[in-house]
């Protein structure tokens, strides 16, 4: 009887290792792979055939761990202790993936390792989401001193425009000091300019979105977005039929649209291809994309350009940060796509790689 309770755990306890969502490991005491569980083949991409009689390194590290983090892995469990910690991984197919792992020695009644098991979760999404609140918080820490500054900065340029137009009028055309005060009076009025581009990054400018089609509005601007192509970029739309309504104000939409279109044509001197493209998405808890959970209206463009190395890639949204040349840009850009699109209550992600184009990504709430 004690035998067959015995044989009957043994079943419970290899079924539930088996369908556990966490991803399990166990090697043999010189560390080879004797057993990979289900969630272990669906995380790394390997089938637990490619992975039994191999090393664990054949679940090949993103490059962020040295010999010296491996060697201490190993010194800790094989002298009996437990070890615990993260690990970043490549998938099979080369993306990355981030593990919370255990991994815990198993020992015989003499007390001598005969085994290992690694319990392993994956994090991934927690981290991306985590890397979004960060990102998110800074942009709003930036948005909050760049509003108070534009915003105070245009109350004193009101006074400075005033006068130079009152002194201008009686000022005799054709004269220097007319012509000086001409030139001051188009920098100050661009100036101005510049501090209306600056709130709205903050979101300090009022906004009167109405329930539109994203389709509708993008060709509206279809003539304007070709003109702004060179002859040797081919601007494709692939616009979703049945696209559900969404909360947008057209102006300020159609500016996000030619903002990341004028940078996409920038980043393909060469030429090359940009894919305008539209689409419904429902996102759920186990979405590839760091964003709350909700059906969403997903606007994507999409270059062949030079790319953005991943070293900057968290700044390309701060305000009169560009990778142009002096002279070629103010920076602001890409701040103004952020903040109307989260005065939109949207959200917007980047993903890029040097030599293998941009893809920008906006989440526009679908309209109830």
């Amino acid at each position: 009887m004690k035998n067959r309770v015995c044989g009957d755990i043994e079943k419970l306890v290899l079924k539930a290792v088996e369908q556990t969502s966490e991803a399990i490991l166990i090697t043999d005491a010189a560390g080879t792979i004797i057993y990979a569980n289900q969630a272990m083949e669906e995380v790394s991409g390997y089938s637990a055939g490619e992975l039994v009689g191999k090393r664990p390194s054949v679940l090949k590290n993103a490059g962020s761990h040295g010999p010296d983090f491996y060697r201490e892995l190993w010194a800790t469990v094989k002298s009996g202790r437990k070890w615990h910690g993260r690990l970043l991984n490549r998938r099979k197919d080369g993306t990355l993936y981030a593990l919370d792992t255990d991994i815990t020695p198993v020992k015989d009644p003499g007390g001598e390792i005969t085994h290992f098991i690694s319990v392993r979760r994956d994090i991934t999404r927690e981290l991306q989401l985590e890397k979004q609140l960060i990102e998110s918080q800074k942009l709003e820490s930036l948005g909050l001193l760049a509003g108070q500054i534009a915003h105070d900065f245009n109350n004193m340029l009101t006074i400075i425009l005033g006068s130079v137009e009152l002194v201008l009028e009686d000022t005799k055309e054709g004269t220097i000091s007319h012509k000086l005060l001409a030139e001051t009076l188009k920098t100050a009025r661009q100036t101005a300019e510049l501090t209306k581009q600056l709130l709205v990054f903050a979101r300090r400018q009022e906004t009167r979105p109405k329930k539109s089609c994203a389709n509708d509005l993008i060709k509206d601007a279809e003539l304007i977005l070709k003109r702004l192509m060179a002859n040797n970029i081919d601007l494709r739309m692939e616009l979703q039929r049945d696209l559900w309504d969404a909360e947008l104000e057209a102006t300020q939409f159609r500016q996000v649209i030619m903002n990341l279109t004028i940078n996409a044509r920038d980043a393909m001197p060469d030429g090359g291809a940009m894919r305008l493209a539209t689409s419904n998405v429902a996102v759920g808890e186990d979405s590839p994309w760091p964003i709350p959970p909700g059906e969403y209206v997903l606007v994507e463009l999409k270059d062949t350009g030079t790319g953005i190395p991943q070293e900057i890639l968290d700044k390309v949204f701060d305000p009169f940060f560009t990778t142009k040349p002096k002279g070629k840009g103010t920076g602001l850009g890409l701040s103004i796509v952020y903040g109307i699109v989260k005065q939109h209550k949207g959200e917007v992600l980047v993903d890029s790689a040097p030599g293998k184009g941009t893809t920008f990504r906006l989440f526009f709430p679908r309209a109830k």
